[in-house]
């Protein structure tokens, strides 16, 4: 029983790593793990037949067992936070004084479509919410010739937000760089109009994206917010073609271990 599912479980690993690799041209981050995991299954399956494999020690099979033990279990602990994160939304009370967009990427000068579904969640609060501002962020990457912000400010335009409602953020190229740069413009425009205590943050962005942004967000805070001013996040997720989400929450495993380690990360808090 054990060979089959680890066999049927290799061919489905290997059939996606060849479906997502020919629609992204093998240039998708993180695309081997579906090839290493099939290669996994298949030596998992085939491992009572594998020639001199009673010559390893015990103990060596013992810590091997032990560390892909501990490493599933870490992989699963990270996958339910980004679960929890795929649940999150605005609030419907209080009113978000802010709305961060996150980028994701061009075609040509124009929002590519999970950018879109970005924006699309982002501005239907925004039409309902007529106080609440929105930060654009991302820079330019080597393919494009506007940066990320900017097509993204002309795409709200086009859909009827008021410029004065848009705050643009032109320079980061990481998620991380997203925050770190973002805050202050969004803490220093909060400070010139009405030096509120409190201000309510809602962070719109693909939906196996939200935990990690608001963990980066997090930290972004603490190092940016001046003494005595709270700022509540909340998760807005938005939208992502279900084909490749499976891959995406796998590659934001390894983004949430590379952050963390960099020390970009940190707990969101509950408000006050």
């Amino acid at each position: 029983m054990k060979k089959t599912v680890c066999l049927l479980s290799a061919s489905a690993s290997m059939a996606y790593y060849l479906w997502l690799g020919v629609h992204n041209h093998f240039q998708l981050s993180v695309l081997s793990f579906w090839l290493l995991l099939s290669l996994l299954l298949l030596w998992i399956a085939f491992w009572d037949r594998l020639p001199g494999k009673e010559r390893i020690p015990r103990p060596v099979i013992f810590a091997a067992k032990l560390c892909l033990g501990a490493g599933l279990a870490l992989f699963l602990s990270v996958e339910a936070l980004v679960l929890w994160g795929m649940g999150q939304s605005a609030p419907e009370e209080p009113e978000l004084d802010y709305v961060i967009v996150l980028g994701a990427g061009l075609n040509g000068e124009r929002p590519s479509h999970t950018l879109e579904l970005r924006l699309e969640h982002a501005l239907s609060y925004l039409q309902e919410h007529s106080r609440t501002k929105v930060l654009v962020t991302g820079g330019l990457n080597t393919s494009a010739s506007v940066t990320e912000a900017q097509a993204m400010e002309n795409w709200l335009l086009e859909k009827g937000v008021e410029p004065r409602r848009i705050l643009t953020e032109d320079h980061s190229t990481t998620t991380a760089e997203n925050m770190q740069f973002g805050f202050p413009i969004l803490l220093e425009d909060a400070d010139g109009t009405g030096n509120k205590d409190v201000l309510f943050v809602g962070i719109a962005t693909s939906d196996f994206h939200v935990f990690r942004s608001l963990c980066l967000a997090s930290r972004a805070v603490r190092d940016t917010a001046a003494p005595g001013m709270e700022v509540c996040l909340y998760g807005m997720a938005a939208d992502f073609p279900a084909a490749s989400l499976s891959h995406y929450m796998v590659r934001e495993f390894f983004t949430t271990c590379v952050d963390t380690l960099r020390g970009n990360m940190a707990l969101p808090l509950p408000c006050k």
